[in-house]
């Protein structure tokens, strides 16, 4: 892996820039679990670095409060190493999260933000998916959206994700959408962009092979 392709990104946080690192897809994956977000795993470690210096501190006992203190170190560090790594898998859930979020505020910019360019969907051109998004969003009038499924799967820079989605209307009432999103890494890391899309089934029933968003009724 080339690190040249590896994006710091820089946040401000109390006035100081903090560098998050970004790896881009094809990374080893190998790698991937230790960077990715383990609570449970990170509070039992620190459950048990607390149990050994209190145990070396009861006793005493000088190797147990050091065994303490190594486990401690260890936790905070692989902590601040899964915060500050964003991976490939995390910065593509990020984005479909995004989506169902600018979904609920009627953000159109937001959504069409993460469809690669030239992509054509239903034969529309992005000004039309514009334009049909906004019309049928505010068919349906969109109050809650909740993500009841999201299954990634990935292989270098492409990726698939499965997606089931439960959504609260004023309009049209609830609605569970099943889609199928192929996915994209484009040449530099941080720019996962949707290349097809496909609405599999709304409330249950299958919808025909093409259908690319629900019908604005």
């Amino acid at each position: 892996m080339s690190y040249n392709l590896i994006i710091l990104r820089i946040i401000r946080i109390g006035g100081r820039g903090i560098a998050l690192i970004r790896f881009p897809a094809g990374m080893p994956t190998f790698l991937t679990p230790i960077f990715e977000t383990h609570w449970l795993l990170w509070l039992t470690l620190l459950g048990v670095s607390a149990a050994l210096g209190w145990r070396g501190m009861t006793q005493p006992n000088r190797r147990l409060r050091l065994a303490g203190s190594i486990v401690f170190a260890l936790s905070i560090l692989w902590m601040f190493s899964a915060w500050a790594v964003v991976t490939p898998r995390e910065r593509l859930r990020n984005a479909v999260t995004s989506i169902v979020r600018a979904a609920t505020r009627n953000d159109v910019a937001r959504m069409v933000h993460f469809v690669a360019p030239h992509t054509l969907f239903d034969g529309w051109n992005r000004r039309q998916m514009k334009q049909q998004l906004r019309l049928r969003l505010a068919a349906a009038h969109i109050t809650r959206n909740l993500i009841r499924l999201l299954k990634i799967r990935m292989e270098g820079r492409v990726a698939q994700i499965q997606l089931v989605v439960w959504t609260q209307t004023r309009n049209m009432g609830p609605l569970t959408t099943a889609w199928r999103l192929s996915w994209r890494d484009h040449s530099r890391p941080g720019n996962w962009r949707i290349v097809r899309v496909r609405l599999l089934r709304l409330n249950g029933q299958r919808l025909p092979r093409g259908t690319v968003l629900p019908m604005a009724y």
